[in-house]
């Protein structure tokens, strides 16, 4: 079984933080789990990367750690 973790830059202002995207993979399956998603466009630079790095437009779980909007809003994107 692998894994792979991508931490995205989530920025404003004097804030930062990551969106968190990370796939665990066996021989035959995959799971694909988002942690926070950042600003509006930290989601969709999150949702792009998903698509381009893991070939899939498949979250298997979305996981928010508290509503303030720079871990929300782009949560917003990732489920749409």
């Amino acid at each position: 079984m692998g894994y792979e973790i991508d931490f995205l830059p989530v920025e404003a202002g004097e804030k930062s933080g990551d969106a968190i995207a990370f796939r665990i993979f066996d021989n035959q399956y995959y799971w694909i789990f988002v942690i926070d998603g950042g600003y509006t466009d930290s989601g969709d630079a999150l949702v792009q990367h998903i698509n381009d790095y893991y070939h899939t437009n498949i979250v298997h779980a979305a996981i928010l750690t508290h509503p303030d909007g720079d871990h929300a809003n782009g949560m917003l994107r990732v489920v749409e």
